[in-house]
C-alpha cells in the first residue's frame, strides 16, 4: 500500500508540474502592452519570450504577435521576417495530423493549454495577406502576388476542411475517452451551455470562411497591376463578390473601375485610404457546473471551463478624409470580429467536446485521489490529508480553458477610394485626433495606410503606390 501511495503521489506531483506550465507572462504582457499602444514594451516582451522559449508550443502565436507589433512600429523588413517564420510553422503544421491522441490525452488530464497552438484558418489567411501587404509597400509585386494566391488557396481549403475536421476531432475525442461523451445530460445543463454561447449571436458572421480584407487586397492588386491578361477580370470578380457581402459603397466605384479597365477605358489617378482600427476579440473564461456521473455516483457536479469571445469596444469607428471641398469617410470592408466569430462558432462542437472530456478526466482522477486518500487516512492521517490537498491543487491548477488567440489583429479594416485631388493634399481626422494634413506621393494609384490601435493611440500613417 505504501509503495502504491508513493507512486501515486509522485505521479500527482509530476502532473501538477506539467499543469503549472501555462502561457508565459511575457506573451500575455506583450499582448496587453500592444492593446495599450505601448509598442516598445510589447516588442521587448515578445522578443524575450521567443528568445527564452525556442520551439515552444506557443512559438507560432508569438511570431504572429511579433509581426503585428513590428508593422505598428513601421519595421516592415523585420515584420516580414516574423511572418515568414510564422508561415513556415503553419506549413509544417499542415503536414502533421490534426489530432494526436497521446497529446490530447495529456491535455485532458493537465489542461488544454498544454497542446501546441495550431493556426486557425484566419491566422493562415491573415499571415499571407500581411505578407502580401508588406511586399506591396516595398514595391515587390511578384512576391505580393504569390502571397495573395496563397491566401486565396488557404481560404478555399478552410471551406473544404471545416466539416471533415470537426467530425474527425469529435470521433477522436470520443474514442480516446473510451466512453460516452458526457454532454448535455439534462435540460438545465443544455440551457447553461446555450446561454453561455448565446452572445455569439451578437456577432456578424461571414459565410464560407471568406476574409473580405484578403479578397479586397486581391481585387486592389489585380486592378492596378495587370501583370496577366485576366487580372482585370479577377479584380472584377473579387469586387463583385465583395459587393455581395459588405455594404461599403466604395466597392461599386471600384467595380466600375474594373469593368472600365476590361474595356480599356483609361482610369483617373486614384487614392485609396485603408484604415486598420482597434483590436480583435480576446477570449474570456466561464466555469459552468455540469453533472458528470462517469466514475461513480459520488462524482456529481464539476466545473467545466469554457472559452468565449470578448469583443474590444476601444476603437475608432471611422476615419474622416477631406480633399479640398470634398469629404469622405472610410467604411468597413472587413469586420475581423465577424471573421473570428465565424470560425469560433464553426469549431464550437470541438470546443465543447474537448472541454467536457477534459473536465470528466479530471473528475475521474480527483475521485481516485480522494479514494486513495480515504484509505490512507486509516493508516497515516497526514498522508491522506496530503492526497486531499493534491486533489484540491490539481483541480484548481488544471481547470482552465484555452484562451490563446492572435490578439493584435485589428477589430476592423475600412477603406475609402476617390479621385486623387489636383493639389495632392488631403487631411485625415477622427473625433479623438487633431487634423493631419499630408501630401500624396507621386503615382497614378496611391495607397495611404492608417493604423489606430485604440481610441487614445495616435494615427500611424504610411504610403505606397501601386502604379
Amino acid at each position: 500500500m505504501y509503495k502504491s501511495f508513493t507512486n501515486f503521489t509522485s505521479s500527482c506531483i509530476l502532473l501538477l508540474s506539467l499543469i503549472s506550465c501555462r502561457t508565459s507572462p511575457d506573451l500575455l504582457a506583450a499582448q496587453d502592452a500592444y492593446k495599450h499602444n505601448n509598442l516598445p514594451q510589447a516588442n521587448a516582451n515578445i522578443t524575450r519570450f521567443i528568445r527564452d522559449n525556442p520551439g515552444e508550443k506557443n512559438n507560432l502565436i508569438a511570431h504572429l504577435e511579433l509581426g503585428s507589433i513590428l508593422i505598428a512600429q513601421n519595421k516592415f523588413d523585420q515584420a516580414k521576417q516574423a511572418f515568414q517564420i510564422a508561415d513556415q510553422i503553419i506549413k509544417t503544421q499542415e503536414l502533421e495530423p490534426d489530432i494526436s491522441l497521446s497529446k490530447e490525452a495529456l491535455a485532458n488530464i493537465s489542461n488544454l493549454n498544454a497542446l501546441t497552438y495550431k493556426a486557425t484558418a484566419y491566422d493562415k489567411i491573415m499571415v499571407s495577406s500581411y505578407l502580401a501587404l508588406i511586399n506591396l509597400q516595398q514595391n515587390n509585386h511578384d512576391a505580393a502576388r504569390a502571397h495573395l494566391f496563397n491566401a486565396f488557396e488557404r481560404q478555399k481549403n478552410a471551406v473544404h476542411l471545416n466539416a471533415e475536421k470537426i467530425q474527425k476531432a469529435i470521433d477522436a475525442q470520443s474514442l480516446q475517452a473510451n466512453q460516452k461523451i458526457p454532454a448535455f445530460l439534462d435540460t438545465a445543463s443544455q440551457n447553461k451551455i446555450k446561454n453561455h454561447f448565446k452572445t455569439l449571436d451578437e456577432f456578424h458572421h461571414y459565410k464560407n470562411y471568406i476574409n473580405p480584407f484578403s479578397e479586397f487586397l486581391q481585387a486592389l492588386y489585380f486592378l492596378h497591376s495587370n501583370v496577366e491578361d485576366n487580372d482585370y477580370e479577377r479584380a472584377r470578380v473579387s469586387f463583385n463578390r465583395l459587393k455581395d457581402i459588405t455594404p461599403n459603397t466604395y466597392i461599386s466605384h471600384d467595380l466600375l473601375r474594373a469593368q472600365n479597365a476590361i474595356k480599356s477605358i483609361p482610369s483617373q489617378p486614384t487614392t485609396y485610404v485603408i484604415f486598420e482600427t482597434g483590436t480583435a476579440p480576446s477570449r474570456k473564461e466561464t466555469k459552468i457546473q455540469l453533472p458528470l456521473f462517469l466514475v461513480s455516483k459520488d462524482v456529481s457536479y464539476y466545473a467545466v471551463s469554457f472559452p468565449n469571445l470578448n469583443p474590444n469596444p476601444n476603437f475608432q469607428p471611422q476615419l474622416n478624409i477631406q480633399t479640398g471641398t470634398q469629404k469622405h469617410q472610410t467604411q468597413i470592408i472587413c469586420d475581423m470580429d465577424a471573421v473570428v466569430a465565424t470560425e469560433f462558432k464553426n469549431k464550437l462542437p470541438i470546443t465543447i467536446t474537448k472541454s467536457i472530456i477534459a473536465a470528466a478526466s479530471k473528475a475521474a482522477l480527483t475521485h481516485y485521489a480522494r479514494k486513495v486518500g480515504e484509505k490512507n487516512e486509516h493508516q497515516d492521517f497526514s498522508a491522506g490529508q496530503l492526497l486531499h490537498l493534491i486533489g484540491i491543487l490539481y483541480q484548481s491548477a488544471s481547470n482552465h480553458a484555452d484562451l490563446r488567440t492572435w490578439a493584435s489583429l485589428p477589430k476592423q479594416f475600412q477603406y475609402a477610394s476617390f479621385q486623387t485631388p489636383a493639389t495632392r493634399q488631403l487631411t485625415l481626422q477622427t473625433p479623438n485626433h487633431q487634423p493631419v494634413t499630408l501630401s500624396i506621393n507621386q503615382g497614378h494609384t496611391n495607397v495611404i495606410y492608417v493604423k489606430c490601435i485604440n481610441n487614445g493611440a495616435p494615427l500611424q500613417i504610411t504610403q505606397f503606390k501601386l502604379n
